[in-house]
């Protein structure tokens, strides 16, 4: 099997091998098996946005600058994923019943409270229930979409050390 890695859905390199060949390791020994077919991280900060998605053993990313600045993570971080969702949509990755890993508690709070007063928050809420998306919370540190959110690379070793992010816990 070959592990192709994209970056901005242009083939770039064969560097995740080991952690995608260990994903099961990591994933028994915390007894929280992911059942979905793919898994889409996302990671908002300032400067802009990072977003990866992991289906079988492809790995593919996108990352850009926000146009307008907005001083609110929530809300940056609620449009990454609904940008997300549009990517997927627009480069054919069925994301349906996906893992999503975020670091903001509060985007994945609203999401269980089902309503915000913010309307890009209630389009993300939209997302997450149409495609059946299951949240889970990754420390900030641990996000491998991370870097991209801050236009630099993921891969090599701090990519392969960020891979322990699937052992992160459920918020249902």
């Amino acid at each position: 099997d070959k592990i192709i890695l994209f970056k901005n859905n242009v083939e770039i390199s064969n560097i995740a091998q080991f952690a995608l060949n260990n994903f099961p390791r990591l994933l028994q020994w915390n007894q929280m098996p992911i059942q979905s077919q793919i898994i889409m991280i996302t990671d908002a900060s300032l400067e802009g946005y990072g977003i990866i998605f992991i289906k079988q053993k492809n790995i593919i990313t996108f990352k850009g600058k926000w146009q307008t600045f907005i001083d609110n993570m929530p809300l940056l971080e609620a449009k990454t994923f609904s940008l997300a969702v549009c990517l997927s949509i627009k480069h054919n990755i069925n994301i349906c019943g996906a893992t999503w890993f975020t670091d903001s508690l509060t985007v994945l709070s609203a999401i269980d409270k089902g309503h915000s007063t913010t309307p890009d928050i209630n389009l993300a809420i939209r997302y997450y229930n149409e495609f059946s998306i299951e949240g889970r919370f990754i420390r900030s540190q641990f996000n491998p979409a991370d870097p991209l959110s801050r236009d630099k690379e993921i891969f090599g070793c701090d990519w392969l050390i960020s891979m322990g992010f699937l052992c992160a816990p459920t918020i249902a």
